[in-house]
């Protein structure tokens, strides 16, 4: 830790970790007093890799919020999402199995839908296509982070 000489305050709050390198808490770096209210400045010192990690949580976020939009078929919204493509799909197929030549879906009002085989497979492709598309982009979004030489890089990528 340095203090400096004239004010006696801090002004360099590293220390050395177990094997000898700079350490602070939390990885903060100390930047000064405020004068005016006393205020403490300190700055996150994040590496890049700590940047991609925060971006690759944010990339999966963006999906997750994605999912939870509705895909809407003939005028009826049914919930997206991998996880309603699955059940949707799963629905169809025990139906195929057991010979049954409806299903029925419910929307994201919980209003049921009877469905033929083939209105039934409408909308189980248009729920997984839409699924699919914005897997794809989260992964080109990924590859993006995973490519980014900095900040200003990765700042750059939205959905």
């Amino acid at each position: 830790m340095k203090i400096d000489d004239r004010s006696g305050k801090v002004i360099d709050n590293t220390t050395k970790d177990f094997y000898g390198f700079d350490s602070s808490l939390n990885g903060e770096i100390f930047l000064g007093i405020d004068e005016e209210d006393g205020g403490v400045y300190t700055r996150f010192n994040y590496t890049l890799d700590d940047l991609k990690s925060s971006k690759y949580n944010e990339i999966d976020q963006m999906l997750f919020t994605r999912q939870e939009l509705p895909v809407i078929v003939s005028g009826v919204q049914y919930h997206g999402g991998y996880v309603s493509a699955l059940k949707l799909d799963s629905e169809y197929r025990l139906a195929e199995r057991i010979g049954v030549t409806e299903v029925i879906f419910t929307d994201t009002h919980n209003d049921e839908h009877v469905l033929s085989l083939v209105d039934a497979n409408t909308v189980i492709t248009e729920v997984s296509k839409k699924y699919r598309s914005d897997f794809l982009h989260k992964q080109k979004l990924v590859r993006l982070a995973q490519s980014a030489q900095d900040k200003t890089e990765l700042d750059a990528i939205a959905w």
